[in-house]
This record gives C-alpha cells, structure tokens and sequence, in this order.
C-alpha cells in the first residue's frame, strides 16, 4: 500500500520526540559580565574594585567578559573601550597635522590628522568634540588633494557637508583651490540620494543631534544622505543616549530608553551604572534590558554598602531574568592601594564562583528553599551556580514540528487510502469516461499524499535540527565527541527511513 510510508512517519513522530536536553555547567550558567553600581563621586573607587574582580573571575570556572568587550556591548559599538580619551591630546595632535600640512609634508599630516579621528569617538560628545572632528576632517581633505587623492578629498568633505550643508570655507583661511574643492562638494549634495531616519525616546522631548548638529527633537523623522553618522539623544534631567546608524535606502528607526542609557558610565577604569538617586540598586525593569543589551543571563554586580558607621564592598551574582541576586557577600571595605585592592577581592571572587564562603566575607542569607537547595548542593561539589535554563524560542521547540509532521502523515494517510480506492475502482467499470475520471482522481491523490509525505519528512528533519542544535545565547557549540545523535532505523513495512547525524 502506497500509505505504509506514511503510516511510519505517524508512529515515528512521538518517538522522535526529544527528551529534556541536558547541558554542562559552563553551557548552563553562559557567560558572566562584571559591572560597577556608584552614586554619585563613587565610580571612581569602585570601577577599581570591579576591575580587580574582574581579574580573579577570569581565573575561576565561569566565563567572564572582557571589559573591552563590555564596554562595546553597553554602548551598543559607539565605545571600544572603557576610559576617555584626552581632548587636549587629540588637539595638539591636530596641531601637528596642521603645521605638517603646512610644511608640505601632505603623508606625515594625513598620518596624525587619522589619529585624531580615531581617537575622537573614545571623547565625550559635546561641541569641543564636534570642532575638532570639523577641522580634522577639512584638513585630512586638503591633505589627499594635495596627495593627488582628489576622489578622496571630495568625499571627506561632503562627509562635513552631510550634516552642514550650508558651511562655507574663507577665502582668508583657505586656498582658492580648496575653497574651489569645498563649492564642488556642496553641488555634489543636492544629487546625493537620502535615506529616512526615525528616532524617539522615553521620554519624548530629547534634544536629536547628528555629528554634532541638532536637528529636532523626538519624536523625530529626518532625511540624510546616505552615510554613517553619530546620533545623540539627551534630554537635560533625565539622561542620553549615543548611537552610531548607517543611513541607507531602508528607514532607520532609533528607540531609546533616556534614563537607563544615561546611567551607563564608560568614562571609568571599567564600566559603571550610576544608580539612580535614593535607590541602593537598580530598578527591577532594567536587569532584563542589560540582559538584552549583554546577552547574557548572570551578572556580578559590585556596589558600595554603608551600615552604620562602616563601608563595605559588596557583590552579587544576578540573574538577569529575574533581577534577584542567586548569590550575595561583602566585606569591609579594602585600604587604599591598588595592590590591596586586588589582593582582597580574590575571596569575595571565590564566593562569587564556587559558592564556597571564606574567612573575611558576609554571605547574605535567603531566597527560596528550592534555589536554597541548588546553591547549597552545588556549594558542596565546588561547582559554580548556573541559573534555570533560559525558555526556548518556538521554534527552537519540538512540538510544533511535531504537530506538522502529525498533520502532514494524517494527510498522507487519507491521501494514500483516498488514491488506492479510486485505483482499486477505476477498473471495475466499462465505461471509459467514468474510468477516466477515476483515473484522475487517483493521481490528485497520489501527488497530494506524496506532498504530505515530503512536507512531513522536511518538518521532521527540520525538527530535529532545531531542537538539537540550539545553544543558550552566550555559549559556544558543543565540540564534544559525545554531542546529541539522531538515528533513525527500519520500520517493518514501512520502508527504509533513515536520518542520522551529530549535532
């Protein structure tokens, strides 16, 4: 019978169904990322102590992100690193630009001027920012005209012209060539095609600046030309937002939340979140965006405790989802210096990792009985705490895969016995206009049931895939030779249906 096939497809779907999937301790607990909570005047002393966790994390079993990498991901890639840049630096690296430029010495001139520009972003944005990036870029232009670059020299203006379009260059201050150069770029604009840019905020009302030049306030919908540009958000109060956007033919949409974004401090030895005023910790809605924004499910939280007439630094392993600490100790705040810093955080670091407490700390005591337990089981075998595992998408799910191999065999099913009756009958008639029509039938069934069952093989597959390929974000695939297999044999009667591999 033409439906056999179709027959094992149904049975083998509840067979088929995965068990619960089973993870290593590093996969379950993913990566860990260490950032600072200061009021005010504290992010200093204590972006110092979170480096030095930091430092004795990494040698621990957990997963630790790179400051570097932290730094990018809270700033959504405006940052590369933590620590600002000097001004006054990049200004007297421009002045040698401008005097090498003068010299004639066009190569050496472009060689510095590039260093101001990369050096900018890592500045705080603001007006003195904005000038120095306008000087730089006219200056870079003027050197690869010189240089015999004129394409070049072109597109760095118009990159200044994008968001100035009415800028003019002095006669006084400027060579007639260049000044020339400069008009050329700015009839060039008009022909430029533009792309939509869309940026709001909560709340409304934000100052929208690009490259430096206020353009409106959210909500605010704007036409660019295409390129990449600085926008910036703040709204005096409440706090900023920095993005880096690429304006191209589709809409670019910005959404920020002020207050959140402009608690985030990259100004500091390592990463900090100014908490808000009054509150010992951060409000409960913005675990989770962190979360978002870090991709990961657990983060060490470092903050300074005050009781009575002592201070204490103090640390927490939180989990993300749920914003509540799954471990928590501190201990008298270290003497100054550096070195005793490091040397004094390596206990707390141990609790934090293995759940074992050390002379020197005070663990906090509570949460619930069943977390309790988990923490005091693992506490005992050294193993560091891994958070429940995360809700899968659904489609990283087996059951609806399931559920559309069941209907496609059910279909397959009706669509064999549907083609075998119509077969079986189509000759038991004399006449052939009847036969014919039978015979008709026959084959619409047979392609829908033959359609059913490749539909329902693919779900099955696709299935399987899904669901054994899936990784808590954060961790790496499994290299181990002992990874999930699917294998899949003969049914009797059912034809040969194999599917194996290792995922």
């Amino acid at each position: 019978m033409h439906y056999r096939l179709a027959q094992g497809l149904l049975l083998l779907t509840p067979l088929l169904s995965p068990g619960p999937a089973t993870a290593s301790p590093n996969e379950a607990g993913g990566p860990v990322a260490v950032v600072a909570l200061a009021h005010e005047g504290e992010q200093e002393s204590l972006a110092r102590a979170a480096a030095a966790l930091q430092h004795h994390l990494k040698r621990s079993s957990l997963q630790v992100l790179g400051a570097g990498k932290l730094v990018r991901l809270l700033s959504a890639g405006v940052r590369a690193a933590a620590g600002a840049e000097s001004l006054s630096r990049l200004s007297g690296l421009f002045q040698q630009g401008y005097i090498q430029s003068y010299s004639f010495e066009y190569r050496k001139a472009l060689s510095s001027l590039r260093l101001v520009l990369a050096g900018l972003p890592a500045t705080p944005p603001g007006p003195e920012r904005w000038a120095l990036w306008v000087k730089t870029k006219i200056f870079e232009g003027i050197s690869l005209y010189e240089l015999g670059r004129k394409s070049e020299a072109l597109d760095t203006f118009l990159q200044v012209l994008h968001t100035r379009p009415l800028m003019k260059l002095s006669r006084r201050q400027y060579a007639p060539k260049i000044v020339g150069l400069w008009k050329r770029a700015r009839a060039r604009l008009e022909k430029l095609s533009r792309g939509k840019l869309v940026a709001d905020s909560e709340p409304a009302g934000a100052r929208v600046l690009v490259d430096g030049v206020e353009m409106g306030i959210t909500p605010y919908i704007g036409r660019l030309p295409h390129g990449r540009y600085h926008l910036r958000l703040e709204k005096e109060g409440v706090g900023f937002a920095n993005r880096l956007v690429e304006v191209g033919p589709e809409t670019v949409t910005v959404r920020v939340q002020l207050s959140f974004e402009g608690a985030l401090d990259f100004d500091q030895e390592h990463p900090c979140i100014r908490l808000p005023p009054g509150r010992e910790s951060l409000p409960e809605h913005w675990w989770p965006w962190l979360g978002d924004r870090l991709g990961v499910r657990r983060l060490v939280a470092v903050r300074r405790l005050q009781k009575e007439d002592k201070a204490y630094l103090a640390a927490a392993l939180v989990d993300l989802v749920s914003g509540k600490p799954l471990r928590e100790a501190w201990m008298e705040w270290p003497a100054s210096g550096r070195r005793t810093l490091m040397d004094a955080t390596g206990e707390l670091a141990g609790f934090l990792a293995t759940g074992k407490p050390a002379q020197g700390i005070e663990v906090k005591q509570g949460g619930s009985q069943a977390a309790a337990a988990v923490q005091e089981q693992q506490s005992a075998r050294g193993e560091p705490l891994a958070p429940p595992a995360p809700d899968r998408p659904w489609w990283r799910k087996f059951w609806p895969w399931g559920l559309m191999v069941g209907a496609g065999a059910v279909l397959a099913v009706g669509g064999h016995i549907a083609s075998s009756h119509y077969h079986d009958i189509a000759y038991q008639t004399g006449v052939t206009a009847v036969q014919n029509e039978r015979l008709a039938k026959y084959r619409a069934w047979l392609g829908v049931a033959i359609t059913a069952d490749i539909l329902a093989a693919a779900a099955l597959t696709t299935g399987l895939i899904m669901y054994y390929t899936y990784r808590e974000p954060g961790c790496e695939p499994s290299t181990s030779p002992s990874g999930d297999t699917v294998s899949l044999g003969i049914l009797p009667g059912g034809g040969l249906l194999l599917v194996g591999g290792r995922f």
